[in-house]
């Protein structure tokens, strides 16, 4: 064999010898073949011989990173909480957890706010996880499947109370006192001015079924005509002419108050109807302009 094609011979076996410990590494950090098995679990929910389990928080899963599908529930019984994933599935995978997230956003995970209650014991089936004592389900109030080896999310749930329950002071729960269903905050934007003196907030909010532009801490500087409108438009320089958009008129700005509510129709595409503009009729002038965007897009979470 001649010299140059045995040295090319051997840098190739020995580049193959390399490679395996690398390949073996690999494997094991990445684990691929966890993707295609699946690990079934079915626990039964935990209950005492005095006492049931009693519902405080429930929500359903929406998918991310992979399809995650079903419902997690936060309960009480015998004086621990406890959360419970069931008719539950997703994706296997390696250093996969389940996230108790602070805030109402299940993908808000890399803001720091999380309680890791372990590793997920099953992709597929119903299971528990006991929260730890005093965890305060006021703050928390998200649940998301996170993958540790990979930083990210699977799949999440946004958790709300039922309209019978509220947390007292003490952070128990209070099945008597709750009267008023939890207020969403749809989107919101501060406003820009258009005109010396403008400030203020504008927000799309629903509550009881019901759906509100609310106005906070607006001023209209020196006008005292200045009208509200929702504008079907993503954005609105201050030159726009008001009169050739699409639009619902709001009603008359008070800079007294402190917040101002217009209901609006539920029939209305909050995603299209993007921006609320601030108008003198007796100017033909745009005042103040907020675009509204929902807390999600600020922090590129979609």
């Amino acid at each position: 064999m001649p010299l140059l094609e045995c040295m090319t011979a051997r840098t190739k076996t020995i580049a193959l010898i390399a490679a395996v410990p690398a390949l073996a590494l690999g494997w094991a950090a990445f684990r691929p073949e966890l993707l295609f098995v699946n690990q079934k679990v079915d626990e039964k929910p935990v209950t005492t011989q005095s006492a049931k389990a009693m519902t405080v928080a429930s929500g359903s899963f929406e998918s991310y990173a992979h399809e995650t599908m079903g419902k997690a529930e936060i309960s009480e019984v015998g004086g621990q909480s406890v959360l419970r994933l069931s008719d539950f599935k997703t994706s296997n995978g390696p250093d996969v957890h389940v996230y108790l997230v602070k805030g109402n956003d299940p993908r808000a995970v890399k803001d720091g706010g999380y309680i890791d209650l372990g590793s997920i014991k099953g992709n597929i089936g119903d299971q528990n996880y006991t929260l730890p004592a005093g965890t305060d389900l006021s703050q928390y109030q998200a649940v998301t499947i996170w993958c540790k080896r990979f930083f990210v999310g699977f799949g999440g749930a946004a958790l709300s109370m039922p309209k019978t329950a509220s947390l007292t002071r003490s952070g128990g729960w209070d099945l008597a006192s709750y009267s008023m269903p939890e207020e969403i905050r749809v989107t919101s934007g501060k406003f820009r001015a258009d005109a010396k003196g403008v400030s203020g907030s504008a927000e799309l909010v629903e509550q009881s079924g019901k759906r509100y532009v609310r106005l906070k801490g607006v001023k209209a500087g020196m006008a005292d005509d200045a009208e509200a409108y929702w504008v079907k438009a993503e954005n609105f320089p201050a030159a726009n002419d008001i009169t050739k958009f699409t639009k619902e008129r709001l009603g008359k700005v008070d800079g007294k108050a402190k917040v101002q509510s217009f209901p609006v129709s539920k029939e209305l595409d909050a995603w299209l109807y993007r921006t609320v503009v601030l108008y003198s009729p007796k100017l033909h002038k745009n005042l103040g302009t907020a675009e509204l965007r929902a807390d999600q897009e600020r922090k590129g979470s979609f």
